[in-house]
């Protein structure tokens, strides 16, 4: 592994021709960077195209299998121990999340509206939409919330499933 030089001394420029000959000295090591980035670059492009066509099938894949966990942990929460499942090659888990949602007959630009006549601008930010963190750190009872024509949604959100390392077995 390489290890980083400390810093020389910072250069000292007495005149215009010191200065000249740094500038000239600048371009040359800009262009030898610039050079050397090309070639590494053209080395290491047909690796990361080779890299992508060995793996797709299997990013694919992955895809997949993450899908179908998530649609059955989903769909069996209840015999989850807790938030969460220990399997023998992993575990899969949910985490609730609450997020701020229009009323059923709301949109946020009415509650934009709404928050502009009651003159709450610390809920709308610079380019006049609406700051749900704000609302959200506010702690607003679930009738001020209706008052701005808002309500709290809490939904259960899939968690990447998390693996286990697995021992090779002999064969």
């Amino acid at each position: 592994m390489a290890t980083r030089k400390k810093d020389a001394a910072a250069l000292v420029l007495p005149d215009w021709k010191a200065v000249e000959a740094r500038l000239k000295e600048l371009g040359e090591i800009r262009r030898r960077v610039t050079s050397t980035t090309a070639v590494a670059n053209a080395k290491v492009s047909p690796i990361m195209e080779k890299l992508a066509a060995d793996t797709d099938a299997d990013n694919a894949q992955d895809k997949r299998i993450v899908d179908a966990l998530k649609v059955f942990t989903l769909a069996n929460a209840h015999d989850l121990d807790g938030r969460r499942k220990v399997l023998t090659f992993g575990q899969v888990a949910l985490r609730t999340v609450i997020t701020l949602k229009p009323l059923a007959d709301w949109t946020f630009d009415k509650v934009l509206d709404r928050l502009r006549e009651l003159k709450r601008k610390a809920f709308i930010t610079v380019k006049e939409s609406i700051s749900k963190e704000a609302i959200e750190a506010a702690k607003l009872s679930d009738e001020k919330l209706a008052e701005l024509g808002l309500r709290m949604v809490e939904e259960e959100k899939f968690l990447d499933p998390v693996l286990f390392e697995v021992k090779a077995q002999p064969t």
